[in-house]
This record gives structure tokens, sequence and C-alpha cells, in this order.
């Protein structure tokens, strides 16, 4: 994943009189303010195969409160906050998913409302504590990666196996390279018997099922995905958006832990992931790499893989890049 990096980029006024937007360089990464008076932030935090992933923090000129904190002790178990009487913690698990506390309200004495919409169940990253061994598991458009990771450092305790995705990338297809990956990735190895596992996949995410499927087959919308990688893993499953997932982690240990405000994380890769965090919580299933751009999905011209089909060089995919931040900053300006 280090074919080429942009990890030293950093944001500068566009040089387009009065446009919006960021201009990426080799320069360390800094903070600027643009014309709508929003801090823009760009870094890279874990480089991809075909650049960085980009961090885009925009931060509101007035602080924002705080969330309460509260602890989870396991990403499958959940610690009561002290706050609350345990009658007046609502059930927020389903079979085979991971158990997470809802948001608290501002009045201890009324129980937290939880509305099922068909979103998985996420802590806030930002404070949730977690501890313990889990299988993550990545499926692209072009790779199928999975490692055990010790959730306490956000650390890899296994090496990292990846194995090229199959295509046609059809459901029971990439589900055999996901049995081959995590055989290779826990051989000779002892985890608990109630390991959890979390999978990342590229599209929207409702009752453990894809809506949508961004550059893997059509036929994975509906199927019944977080179910099945269940049984060919063995153990119980979480499924989520990709870039969901790697703005949870960047959240909790890396670049944007603690930032205050809206932060914004897009991943380029074969396309482009987003995940939208306002106060360290995450809104899921963004997926801002398909807003139009010159009348097609944004991430068919300036995604990683784009830029290599399209055989762009560094600074003419850098201004065509700018053009999509600038219209993504419209959105939050």
């Amino acid at each position: 994943m280090t074919k080429a990096s942009a990890a030293n980029a950093s944001p500068q006024r566009s040089s387009r009189p009065g446009g919006p937007g960021v201009r990426m360089n080799t320069r360390n990464g800094t903070s600027s303010r643009n014309r709508y008076g929003a801090r823009i932030w760009l870094s890279a935090s874990s480089p991809s195969r075909w650049g960085a992933t980009i961090w885009t923090t925009v931060s509101a000129t007035r602080p924002r409160a705080r969330r309460a904190p509260r602890t989870a002790s396991t990403a499958r178990t959940t610690d009561t906050p002290q706050r609350y009487p345990e009658s007046a913690q609502p059930a927020v698990t389903e079979p085979g998913r991971a158990a997470y506390p809802p948001a608290m309200p501002s009045d201890p004495a009324t129980p937290p409302v939880v509305v099922d919409d068909g979103d998985p169940y996420i802590p806030d990253a930002g404070t949730t504590r977690l501890s313990g061994l889990a299988l993550g598991i990545d499926v692209g458009g072009t790779g199928v990666k999975a490692a055990l990771v010790d959730l306490a450092t956000a650390e890899l305790v296994s090496p990292r196996v990846r194995e090229k995705t199959p295509q046609p990338a059809t459901p029971e297809a990439v589900a055999e390279t996901i049995r081959s990956v995590v055989g290779k990735v826990l051989a000779g190895l002892e985890v608990p018997a109630d390991l959890p596992v979390g999978c990342g996949l590229p599209g929207v995410v409702k009752n453990g099922r894809l809506k949508t499927a961004a550059n893997i087959d059509a036929g994975w919308v509906d199927w019944p995905a977080e179910e099945r990688i269940g049984e060919v893993v063995g153990y119980p499953t979480w499924i989520i958006n990709d870039a969901d997932a790697a703005g949870l982690a960047e959240v909790a240990y890396g670049a944007g832990r603690g930032q205050p405000g809206t932060v914004l994380l897009l991943t380029l890769g074969t396309g482009i992931g987003s995940a939208l965090f306002l106060d360290g919580r995450l809104i899921p299933n963004t997926e801002f790499g398909h807003l139009e751009m010159h009348g097609r999905g944004a991430e068919t011209l300036v995604s990683g893989a784009a830029r290599e089909r399209r055989k762009l060089g560094w600074k003419r995919w850098a201004r065509e890049f700018n053009q999509y931040m600038a219209r993504v900053e419209l959105y939050f300006s």
C-alpha cells in the first residue's frame, strides 16, 4: 500500500482568486483558513496503495460542548455508565452483533432513546475504551485484507494478509477469499472462542446488509453479508462501511482524536470513501465519493485507481482533486 504517498501534503489556498478549497504540495501538514473562515487541515495518517488517507477537519469558530465520556470493556460487552441505574439501559443488541451503549441524554434521569434505523450500533470513538483482541477484515475493489488487532493499542498482533479481490467480485467468491485470508491470519494462533470480528465493506450498510455496492458485484445488495461472513470465519461478525471503520479508528487512536466540531476523513483507493463525525460521533454511510463532478461520480475521476487508469501525473491529479475538495467544502461552509 505504498506505491505513492502524499504523506507530507499540506493545504494552501486555491490559486484561483477567491476560490475555496486546498491545493496539495509536498510540505509538512499545517492548517489554514479558507474564505469561509473554516479551518482546513490535510494530513496523511495511513498511506494507501495509491496515495494517502486524507483527513479534512472543519472546525467551528465557537467551541462546542464536549460529550460526557463512557467506557466499554471490550468490543462485545459494555460497562453500564454509573450515571444510570441498570434498569434504565435499553437493549441495543441483535443476535451475532456487537453490543454498544447508546448516547447519553442530557438528563440523567431520562433513559436513552434508541432508534433502530438499520445503521450499525456504533460507540463514541473519542471516549470508548476497548481491550482484548479482534479480527479486522477489509473488502475492497482490488484486495481483501485481514489481520488480528490489539484493541487497546490499535496495533497489529499478526501478519497482515492480502489477496486480490476475485473478479467478478460476487458475494460467494469474496466470501471464499475471506475464508482464505482469515485462515492464514489465525493459523497457529490461539484466540478466544468469542473473538469479535469486524468487516469493512464498500457500500451503505443497513441491518447487516449492503444497500449499495461500490466497486464490487451488484449481487452484494441485500445479500445477508453479516450472517454469511460470520459463518465463513466461524465467529460473530459485525459489518460496517469501510471508510466509517477507518474513521472510527482514526478518531479513537489517530489524527482525529480530541478534534471538536465536524471532522471528515476521505480514503483514496479503488474509489473514494468518507467518514463524517460531529463532536466525535459518526454519521454513517455518507459515501461522498459519489458526489457529482463534471457529470460523473467523483471517484471515477479522482480516486487512486482513476489516477492510474487515466495516467494522470500528480500535479494534474492534485488540481482535479482540489476541484473535488472545493465541491465537498461547499457542504460544510
